[in-house]
């Protein structure tokens, strides 16, 4: 067994994991206004109980309006540091190491969660920041026929959201994590701006995504700028 790649340790950048067993992150929902439950702390534990070396907290939102349920995850505020902690530091103590994937939802934002239908969340009385809570995206676009039109960025918010990506790198970073992934599929905010075939008309927001004025030092020509200045923004944040 000890001959057997799999089970052997690697560094990566100077992050040793005592094997190659990942657990990628896995939604579940079931966060209460951001922030995380017992129900989290069992569910990364016993990955981290089982022998895994590295265990990835779920999807957590660089901005309240980038979650895409109720049950989302946050890490925009210095508020959810210490309970973010807790899961870290539970995760070490079964000798793996904890990572975390930073999101945020784009279009797709505000949305039911699985199990009760893919389908725009309804305004209730329980939902008290409604408005903040609006899905914004590259272009004024839908995700489909039967969800809303999200508003445009304007450039001045992608700057922001930039600057977001790098406050919730450092967050993450001072509750321990010591693994950051940057989600980048599945048609959300970041994938909007990588993906022309999801914006036909979003050349506006396509360039925007890489103009020295709103990504500096990151003008590549193409909407993989809002990309390079996100991830230039966590290295500056965490090295």
């Amino acid at each position: 067994m000890s001959d057997t790649l799999l089970f052997s340790p690697m560094t990566i950048r100077g992050v040793t994991l005592k094997n190659r067993i990942v657990v990628p992150p896995m939604h579940q929902y079931s966060a209460e206004q951001g922030f995380p439950t017992d129900w989290h702390l069992m569910n990364a534990g016993k990955f981290a109980a089982g022998g895994a070396a590295l265990v990835i907290v779920e999807s957590t939102k660089v901005e309240r309006r980038g979650c895409g349920t109720v049950g989302d995850l946050g890490i925009w505020d210095d508020k959810f540091i210490e309970p973010l902690k807790r899961l870290a530091g539970f995760i070490k103590q079964q000798n793996a190491v904890p990572g975390i994937q930073l999101g945020h939802s784009g279009r797709k934002a505000r949305a039911s969660r699985p199990w009760e239908g893919d389908r725009p969340l309804q305004r209730t009385p329980e939902i008290e920041d409604w408005d903040a809570w609006t899905p914004v995206a590259p272009s004024a676009i839908a995700h489909s026929e039967r969800w809303p039109v999200p508003r445009a960025l304007e450039t001045r918010e992608v700057k922001d959201l930039v600057a977001a990506w790098g406050q919730a790198a450092r967050r993450a970073h001072a509750a321990g994590f010591e693994v950051l992934e940057l989600h980048g599929a599945h048609g959300y905010l970041v994938h909007e701006f990588l993906f022309r075939a999801l914006q036909p008309a979003q050349r506006r927001l396509w360039r925007l995504g890489s103009r020295p004025d709103a990504l500096p030092d990151r003008s590549d020509g193409s909407g993989a700028g809002a990309l390079a200045g996100s991830q230039a923004a966590v290295r500056a944040a965490v090295g």
